[in-house]
């Protein structure tokens, strides 16, 4: 870039600056007339003698007035005679006019010949200028932090800010774009709409005008038309919208709302202490000071303190300086590890400053979206994140991470990241959370340039927010029940007297109350355990006695403390979505473990589904973020027609429902999830047995699958089942065992026994029950002699499998055997990946029928019916971390065969 500076005989000089190094400078604006000085003026020193020179003595004058050496004019800073440098500059223009300290934008036909503000003789003129005509202007109007307007009499008519209303009157432009918001904010129609009444010398000019406004480079095709010019315009931005679409996994924005929702509202008491700390005062306005840690204890409110820096900050930062934030959450596979944090964070960066989109399109032009998704896009991530971070352009940038803590999957390499990349731009701040981990303290010791932000050195103040959240929601509880005046006060001094400095114990008190009778809030009160649910076994006992008739899972969600949610499943299990949810949080503390342990590498569960393929439709692959459209890349095979690849159709949507059913309750990190299309439809289930023994071999030798699920069956007296039965045998033998198979019983109850495979020895036949554990007599079916004894079901009524819309319900054995499948699956993959720790020979014994059923024995409780004993497999009852270290030892250690099955 180059500059204009007086020199020291007093004339105007260039100098040449590269990225860094540029210093801070003034920009004109103008229209162009007769007479302007070019690049080659200057050159030979006869810029004196045109009439453009005085615009140009103009802004050095006022340069000088703001203290600024260095200015800069289009008309003789860029060599057009040069094609390739013209080029370069016509792309970088938004850039270096929002980067310049002071715009002055020269109003040649506007006079002013008083500084009385109050002489409005200027005004007519200035809405008529030729300025807001042309279409060079747009940019070098909205681009710019320090607009200021002068007449041609060089006199000051006021800024972009002072000027707002009448600008906004004579352009159309909203008046947020022109105090600098993100012009991601505008729709291409809004933006594209600013250029429309605007004219240029050359009509291509109009579309390149736009470059900056939409943050997109192309090159300069002189002669093409303004039609191909726009053509090619709309191209450039459709790519960017493809590579932004592609890199966003969540929008950390909705993230954020969801968890102030969630947990009933954000509250500036119960942030605004921290803001006033020392150590976040030394972090805010120490320009050395790049890093701040806050840590505490589970419950102690870090996530809502987090959600209210990100609001104060959004409040106090200048209008040009950005805000990116991400939301970790152990539960969710598409949150939780280190490669989605670099994601949320660059999706929002790239949002509010879209130039820096070119650090990821040149690795996105030749990847596209695997580019994010493959095994190396930790690599790839990394890379594009240390590049902009890099990027002179990049502008002051605060960037949060709440809940490092439930980063399950490669979060040393995170925090190894972090440390090192978190001083290597002086404009670029970093807030994380956690709870006190060793892992995470080890690793942060590292870091230069830091504060940390202990809770628990800070009791008084944390303590004070507390009581202000307890007193937020005892008048809340008292306004939603109706409370009279006894029942609100001594609401109110149970939590106060009890809450022991927890937000989360509060929460989960009042949501149990809001679900309490009012005429029982007094006795309920008295059963409520005092303190804090984090400390020590007795309070946790108490808690799952007193709290487990309103919700069974709350408890080993409380003993996982998730740092950045509140109990979604605090409530009553009404019905099978609720009974979902329930699954989807109660592996949370699994998760946990295993990030603890910060291993490189999770060892994944594989799950075949036989069925009739999948639909690439379904809401779970379309849902922009779900994180499962590529899940089943490469792990699929068609044993119909060979032609046809098994998740491009499915005709009945039966293999689509079981599909992602399994999705849904099987981490992403966790488990592979293979499909193997064996018929076209329901209905070719009953003739393809061959297909079914070719899938069953290739599933267990070719994948190497631990689990198979079969939601089918055949009447066993009318099918030719041995080829089926052989294979199972064949890999059972081959394997030693260690295969599990899964299959429907019936859905004809007590009119028709068990179908084939589920009543094969090889194979644990499901059952259906409804979302309280009930065995539903449709699902039910008699029992064939050699397989009499236990009788295992689970969920089976209402279920909705294509999940985040709920537009597939199904009902039967059919959807019961995923469910018990992921159960089987989930369990197995903790004990692989040492969240339970148990010896190679039992986790061995895990993965065959014999071991898996006598965990499913101990496990659950029995009731005895016409056929056997039925066990009802419920989540919360058999993936128990706790209960698993202390049951699994010893299920595992009997020496009977289950019976049954």
């Amino acid at each position: 870039m180059r500059l204009l500076y007086y020199n020291s005989d007093g004339d105007f000089s260039l100098a040449e600056f590269f990225k860094r190094a540029i210093p801070e400078y003034a920009i004109l604006s103008h229209t162009w007339e007769e007479e302007e000085v070019t690049f080659e003026d200057l050159q030979k020193g006869s810029s004196t003698k045109k009439a453009g020179y005085e615009k140009i003595r103009f802004c050095a004058e006022q340069a000088k007035r703001d203290g600024l050496q260095y200015f800069w004019v289009d008309t003789c800073c860029i060599d057009k005679s040069n094609s390739a440098e013209l080029a370069e500059a016509i792309n970088s223009m938004f850039r270096w006019y929002h980067l310049s300290t002071k715009c002055y934008v020269y109003l040649s036909d506007v006079s002013r010949t008083s500084v009385n503000i109050d002489d409005l003789a200027w005004e007519l003129p200035f809405r008529q200028s030729r300025w807001f005509t042309r279409g060079w202007t747009l940019q070098e109007l909205i681009a710019p932090a320090s607009v200021e307007f002068f007449c041609r009499e060089s006199k000051r008519i006021g800024s972009k800010s002072s000027l707002e209303q009448h600008i906004h009157e004579i352009t159309g432009i909203p008046k947020s774009a022109l105090q600098g918001a993100s012009l991601s904010q505008f729709t291409d129609k809004q933006r594209f709409s600013w250029i429309q009444p605007r004219q240029t010398t050359v009509e291509e000019d109009k579309a390149y005008s736009l470059l900056g406004i939409f943050d997109v480079q192309m090159p300069l095709r002189y002669g093409e038309g303004m039609a191909n010019a726009f053509k090619r315009l709309e191209e450039e931005i459709d790519k960017f919208n493809k590579c932004l679409q592609d890199l966003r996994l969540s929008d950390p924005r909705d993230d954020k709302t969801r968890i102030e929702d969630t947990k009933g509202g954000l509250l500036e008491g119960s942030y605004h202490w921290a803001l006033e700390t020392s150590d976040f005062q030394q972090w805010r306005n120490n320009p050395q000071t790049w890093l701040l840690w806050i840590k505490g204890d589970p419950g102690k409110g870090k996530t809502m303190l987090l959600c209210g820096i990100i609001n104060e900050l959004e409040k106090s930062m200048s209008k040009t300086d950005i805000l990116s934030y991400f939301f970790c959450q152990a539960t969710d596979s598409r949150i939780n590890h280190a490669t989605a944090v670099l994601r949320g964070l660059l999706y929002l960066l790239v949002n509010q400053q879209p130039s820096l989109i070119s650090h990821i399109q040149k690795k996105h032009d030749h990847a596209g979206k695997s580019l994010f998704k493959d095994v190396n896009s930790w690599i790839a991530m990394s890379e594009i994140f240390t590049s902009i971070l890099q990027d002179p352009s990049l502008r002051s940038t605060f960037l949060i991470i709440d809940a490092l803590d439930e980063c399950v999957v490669d979060r040393s390499k995170l925090l190894d990241f972090i440390v090192q990349k978190s001083s290597i731009s002086p404009r670029v701040k970093w807030v994380i959370s956690s709870r006190n981990s060793p892992d995470i303290e080890d690793r942060l010791e590292r870091a230069g340039h830091k504060m940390r932000l202990c809770l628990e050195l800070n009791q008084k103040s944390v303590s004070a927010a507390v009581g202000t959240y307890v007193n937020y929601k005892s008048r809340q509880l008292a306004d939603e029940k109706g409370y009279d005046d006894r029942t609100r006060e001594a609401v109110l001094q149970h939590l106060v007297s009890n809450a022991d400095d927890t937000f989360l114990w509060v929460a989960l008190v009042y949501e149990n109350l809001k679900n309490v009778p009012r005429w029982k809030t007094l006795a309920k009160l008295k059963e409520f355990p005092p303190g804090s649910p984090f400390r020590g076994a007795a309070p946790l006992s108490a808690l799952r006695n007193d709290l487990y008739p309103l919700t069974e899972i709350s408890l080993p969600i409380l003993q996982a403390s998730p740092g950045n949610q509140l109990l979604a499943s605090s409530g009553i299990i009404t019905d099978s979505s609720s009974w979902l949810r329930h699954f989807d949080s109660v592996i949370n503390d699994h998760l946990r473990s295993i990030a603890r342990m910060d291993s490189m590498s999770v060892t994944p569960v594989k799950v075949a589904v036989l069925d009739t393929g999948c639909d690439v439709d379904a809401f779970c692959f379309t849902s922009s973020g779900s994180g499962q459209d590529e899940r089943l890349e490469g792990r699929w095979l068609d044993f119909v027609g060979k032609e046809k690849n098994p998740v491009d159709e499915d005709l009945h949507k039966h293999g689509t429902a079981m599909t992602t059913l399994l999705m849904r309750l099987l981490p992403i990190s966790m488990a592979e999830i293979y499909v193997a299309r064996v018929a076209r439809d329901s209905k070719g289930l009953l003739g393809a047995q061959d297909n079914i023994a070719n899938a069953i071999t290739h599933a267990c030798q070719s994948w190497k699958v631990d689990v198979v699920s079969m939601s089918f069956g055949f009447p066993n007296d009318t099918t030719d089942t041995s080829k089926i039965q052989r294979a199972m045998s064949d890999v059972e033998n081959s394997r030693d065992l260690k295969v599990l198979f899964f299959a429907a019983a019936n859905n004809d109850g007590l009119h028709e026994p068990e179908m084939f495979p589920a009543s094969s020895e090889s194979v644990i036949s499901v059952r259906g029950t409804d979302h309280s554990g009930g065995f539903i007599t449709q699902y039910n079916p008699t029992t064939w002699p050699h397989k009499r004894g236990n009788l295992y079901g689970t969920l089976s009524e209402n279920v909705p499998c294509d999940w985040d819309c709920g537009r597939s319900i199904k009902s039967g054995c059919s959807v019961a055997t995923p469910i018990v499948a992921a159960i089987a699956a989930n369990m197995i993959c903790f004990v692989s990946n040492r969240s339970i720790e148990l010896e190679a020979r039992e986790v061995d014994l895990m993965r065959t029928r014999k071991g898996i059923l006598s965990v499913f024995d101990v496990f659950t409780t029995n009731q005895q019916d016409r056929t056997g004993i039925q066990r009802y497999l419920a989540p919360h009852r058999l993936l128990n971390r706790d209960d698993m270290k202390s049951t699994i030892p010893y299920a595992l250690s009997r020496s009977r065969v289950p019976s049954g099955g």
